[in-house]
C-alpha cells in the first residue's frame, strides 16, 4: 500500500480508517484534498465559480503525485527525520498538461510545504532537476483528470486596467489558489494525524449570518431606545447616530457588491453601524462572511471585545465564538508543522483583524500566512480608518483591494472620520475611479453630519512647546479642567508624563502607550472612564493608541503634529457626546524637544502637509481642505517611494503576454521577504503581572512536559497570554536575554520576561533600555 504520511502519533504505518476513508493511501490523501480545494475555490468568487472549481480540483489532486516514487515510499515507511522533495512532480505533470495555465498551478503545487518560489528558480533550476521516477506508479485516472482546458479567471473592465494590473492579478490569483490548496491540505492531514483536534473545529449553521444580523440589529435597536429614554447623549447626536445606522442597513439590502465610503465623524457609531451594512448586505448578495480590518494592534481588542458582547448569547447557544480576533499575537510564522497546523484559516463568519496580519498575508509566500487568504474572496470587507494605509506600500495595497472587488466578488467599505483622496487622476494614478466608489450615507446626509457633528473649535498654538512648556500651557488655564493630551511617539508620552506630575496629582494623571501590555491599557482606560464619569479631574498622557476606537470625551484636547487626519481623530475625543455645552477645544502644537523621528516618513510627509494646509488659513475640517492635506501628503511621499510602491511589488509581478513562458517571471519569494507593513527588527514579548503570572506560567510549564505536537497554547491560553505581549526592538531582546530574566516556550513562539524589575513600570510600562530607539511611535 502507497502511504502519504505517517501515523506519527501511533507509530503505524496502517491507518484507523475504513477502507472508504483511507486517507493514508495516496490516492485518497489526494482525494480529500481535490475536494476540499474544489470546495473552497468554489467559494472564491462570485464570477465563474464552476471554473474556479476545475482549477482547485486539479491542483488537489496532483500536488502530492511525487509520493508515488519508491523513494519516497522507502523514507515514508521509515523513521529517518527531515524533508523530501515531492512538490516537483506535480508541477511538472501541471506544466506539461497545460503549457500555460499549467504555470500557475506550478507556482502553488511546488510551494505547497516550503513556500511558492521566484519563477526565476522554479522554472530555471527547480524544475530542470532529476527528481526519482514517480509518473509510472501514479493511477492514469489521476494523471489524466486534466482534460479540459483552462484559462487565467483575472478580469479587466478596460484594455488600460489589463495593461498596468495583469501581473498583479496573476500573482493573486495563484496565491489564492495556493491557499485552497494549503488549507485543503493542512485539513486532510490534519484529519488522518490529529482526528480528536479535526473534530473539534467549527460546524457553522448555513444562516449564521443571518441570525448574527438579527442579533445585532435588536442589540442596536435597544440601544437607542436606552440613549433617547435616559437622554445619556445629546438627543441631536443620539438621533444622527440611529439616522446613520438606518442608512447603513437600508443600503446593505439595497447596492450591489462593490466599493463603498463610510464618511462618519468620530463619536458617530460608526464601528457597529459598518457592521451593521456588512451583515445585512452579506445576507442580502449571498457573501460567505465579514473581515474588519482595523490599523492597530492595540485596538484590535476592544472592537472584537464590542463584537463579541453583542454576540455573546448567540455564541453561548451554538458552543462557538461567532467573532475571531487575529492579529500577529502570539503565532510567528515557523516552518514547523506543529505552528502550522495550529494556524488559523479563518472559518469564521466575523473576523477582526489588523491591515498588518491581511495585507502581509496577501503578500505572503508561505503556507501558514496564506493558508486564510481564500476567505477572502467573496466577502464584505471593512477597512476601519482606511486613511493608515501606509504610503509607501500604498500602491499594492490599493491594488489588492481592487482586485479583492474586481477578481472575487467582495465588497470593501472604506470607513473613516477623513475619508483619504484615492480618486484617480494624473497625479495619482493608483486610485478609484470616482464612479467606482459610492457614498453609503449620501451626500445630503454627509454635509448635514460634518455640520451637526462638530462639537469642537481648534486652535493652532503658535510656538514650539517642550514638555515643561505645555505643563505651564495647561497650568494657566482658569480651571484645570480634565485634559488629554497626544504626542507622537513613546518617548515623549513618558517624559511629559513625569512634567506633568508638576501640576497633577498622582491619582488623575494617567499614561497610556503601547509599550504598555494591553491588560495595563484596559485598567487605565477603566479608571479613566470612572474618573470622568464621576465628574473628577483626569490628566491622561496618550499617544495614538487613544485616537482610533476608543470612547473618551474630554473638555480639552492638546494633539502634536502630525497630519490632519490624526487631528481630526484627537478631536474625536474631545466633547464626543456634546456633553460640554460651551463646547470643546482642541490645540494643536509642535514639539520642541521631541520632533518627529527622521525615520518615521509617513508621519513627517503628513505634517508637512497640515503645516501647509495651516499656512492657507482655512477650516481644516472642511471637505475640500481634507481632500488637498491627502493630496499634499501623497504627493510628498510619491518619489521617496517610488511611486508609493517601496517594495516594487509591481515589478516582481510582471509577466509577458507576448511569451508562451509569459508567467514565469513572477517573484513570489522576493516580494514577500519584502513586503512589511511594519518595519522588521521588532519581537514580542510576554511581561505578566498580578495574580495571571503565577497561573500563566504554569501552564506554559505545563505544556513543556507534553508531545512536541501538542505544546502550543489553546486558544483560551493564547487570549491571557496575548493581554501581556508587547513588542520591543531586538537590542531591547537581547539585552533581556542576556540579563537572563526571559524564558521561551511552545517552541520558541511564547518569549517570557521573568524578572519585572527594572523593565516594567506600572505607571508608564515598558521602560527606556540601552539605544532606546524613539521608532516607538503609538
Amino acid at each position: 500500500m502507497d502511504i502519504a504520511h505517517r501515523q506519527e502519533q501511533s507509530g503505524e504505518e496502517e491507518p484507523l480508517h475504513t477502507e472508504k476513508e483511507d486517507t493514508s493511501r495516496i490516492k485518497g490523501h489526494l482525494n480529500r484534498v481535490s475536494e476540499l480545494a474544489e470546495q473552497f475555490a468554489s467559494e472564491l468568487s462570485f464570477y465563474r465559480p464552476e471554473e474556479w472549481r476545475k482549477w482547485g480540483k486539479l491542483i488537489g489532486l496532483w500536488h502530492d503525485v511525487g509520493k508515488y516514487s519508491r523513494e519516497f515510499q522507502c523514507y515514508i515507511r521509515s523513521k529517518i527525520q527531515g524533508r523530501y522533495n515531492h512538490s516537483t512532480a506535480g508541477a511538472l505533470h501541471a506544466v506539461h498538461q497545460f503549457p500555460v495555465s499549467g504555470d500557475l498551478m506550478a507556482y502553488a503545487i511546488a510551494g505547497h510545504h516550503g513556500g511558492m518560489p521566484n519563477g526565476t528558480d522554479l522554472f530555471g533550476e527547480r524544475m530542470k532537476e532529476d527528481i526519482p521516477e514517480w509518473e509510472k506508479y501514479v493511477p492514469k485516472s489521476v494523471l489524466n483528470a486534466g482534460c479540459e482546458k483552462l484559462f487565467p479567471l483575472v478580469r479587466f473592465s478596460s484594455q488600460e486596467e489589463m495593461h498596468r494590473s495583469l501581473g498583479f492579478s496573476l500573482a493573486m490569483q495563484v496565491r489564492m489558489l495556493f491557499s485552497c490548496l494549503v488549507d485543503a491540505d493542512f485539513l486532510a492531514t490534519e484529519a488522518f494525524m490529529n482526528p480528536v483536534r479535526s473534530k473539534e473545529r467549527a460546524c457553522w449553521p448555513e444562516n449564521i449570518l443571518e441570525r448574527m444580523r438579527a442579533v445585532l440589529e435588536e442589540y442596536l435597536s435597544n440601544k437607542e431606545q436606552e440613549a433617547r429614554t435616559v437622554q445619556e447623549i445629546s438627543g441631536n447626536i443620539s438621533d444622527l447616530r440611529a439616522r446613520i445606522h438606518k442608512r447603513c442597513l437600508e443600503q446593505g439590502e439595497k447596492l450591489p457588491r462593490g466599493v463603498y465610503r463610510l464618511d462618519v465623524p468620530t463619536g458617530g457609531g460608526k464601528t457597529l453601524s459598518s457592521l451593521s451594512f456588512a451583515l445585512k448586505h452579506a445576507c442580502t448578495r449571498h457573501l460567505n462572511r465579514v473581515i474588519y480590518v482595523i490599523p492597530y494592534t492595540s485596538i484590535i481588542d476592544q472592537t472584537a471585545e464590542e463584537f463579541r458582547k453583542v454576540f455573546t448569547d448567540l455564541s453561548a447557544e451554538l458552543g462557538e465564538e461567532c467573532v475571531l480576533t487575529h492579529h500577529s499575537g502570539l503565532a510567528p510564522e515557523l516552518d514547523s508543522d506543529t505552528i502550522r497546523l495550529m494556524s488559523e484559516n479563518w472559518d469564521a463568519p466575523l473576523i477582526v483583524t489588523t491591515g498588518v496580519q491581511l495585507f502581509e498575508s496577501l503578500f505572503s509566500n508561505k503556507p501558514s500566512r496564506c493558508r486564510k487568504v481564500h476567505r477572502c474572496g467573496n466577502a464584505v470587507l471593512v477597512f476601519d480608518e482606511a486613511q493608515t494605509l501606509p504610503s509607501g506600500l500604498l500602491s499594492p495595497c490599493l491594488e489588492a483591494m481592487k482586485c479583492m472587488n474586481r477578481d472575487y466578488g467582495s465588497t470593501l467599505v472604506l470607513c473613516t472620520a477623513t475619508q483619504p483622496s484615492f480618486e484617480r487622476n494624473d497625479d495619482f494614478p493608483i486610485g478609484w475611479k470616482q464612479e467606482d466608489v459610492q457614498s453609503l450615507l449620501g451626500e445630503t446626509l454627509e454635509r448635514e453630519l460634518k455640520t451637526n457633528m462638530r462639537r469642537v473649535k481648534v486652535v493652532r498654538l503658535p510656538e514650539h512647546l517642550s514638555c515643561s512648556e505645555l505643563v505651564t500651557h495647561y497650568g494657566a488655564a482658569k480651571e484645570r479642567s480634565s485634559v488629554l493630551m497626544i504626542v507622537n511617539t513613546t518617548r515623549h508620552a513618558q517624559e511629559l508624563y513625569k512634567s506633568m506630575r508638576a501640576v497633577a496629582d498622582d491619582d488623575s494623571l494617567y499614561h497610556l502607550s503601547a509599550r504598555m501590555v494591553p491588560k495595563h491599557r484596559t485598567l487605565v482606560l477603566d479608571d479613566v472612564r470612572e474618573r470622568l464619569k464621576e465628574g473628577k479631574r483626569v490628566v491622561l498622557i496618550a499617544t495614538r493608541v487613544v485616537e482610533a476606537g476608543v470612547d473618551l470625551s474630554f473638555p480639552v484636547v492638546y494633539r502634536a503634529q502630525a497630519g490632519l487626519d490624526s487631528l481630526a481623530q484627537a478631536a474625536g475625543r474631545c466633547n464626543r457626546h456634546g456633553e460640554f455645552s460651551e463646547g470643546g477645544t482642541v490645540y494643536s502644537f509642535e514639539s520642541a524637544d521631541f520632533p518627529i523621528p527622521s525615520r518615521l516618513k509617513d508621519m513627517e510627509a503628513a505634517s508637512t502637509a497640515t503645516r501647509d494646509v495651516w499656512k492657507k488659513g482655512c477650516d481644516v475640517f472642511d471637505d475640500k481642505v481634507i481632500s488637498s492635506f491627502f493630496q499634499l501628503y501623497y504627493d510628498n511621499r510619491k518619489i521617496q517611494t517610488n511611486t508609493w510602491d517601496e517594495c516594487r511589488v509591481s515589478s516582481k509581478c510582471k509577466v509577458n503576454m507576448n511569451s508562451l513562458n509569459g508567467f514565469r517571471t513572477i517573484q513570489f519569494k522576493d516580494l514577500a521577504e519584502q513586503f512589511h507593513m511594519i518595519p522588521p527588527g521588532q519581537r514580542e514579548v510576554v511581561l505578566v503581572f498580578g495574580d495571571e503570572q503565577e497561573y500563566i506560567l504554569k501552564e506554559l510549564k505545563k505544556l513543556e512536559s507534553l508531545p512536541e505536537f501538542s505544546r502550543y497554547p489553546n486558544r483560551e491560553l493564547r487570549r491571557k497570554i496575548a493581554q501581556y505581549t508587547i513588542q520591543v526592538y531586538d537590542n531591547e531582546y537581547n539585552i533581556m536575554r542576556q540579563k537572563g530574566i526571559m524564558e521561551s516556550y511552545a517552541e520558541g513562539s511564547v518569549e517570557v520576561v521573568t524578572d519585572m524589575k527594572n523593565v516594567y513600570d506600572m505607571n508608564i510600562g515598558f521602560l527606556p533600555m540601552a539605544d532606546y530607539d524613539s521608532l516607538h511611535c503609538n
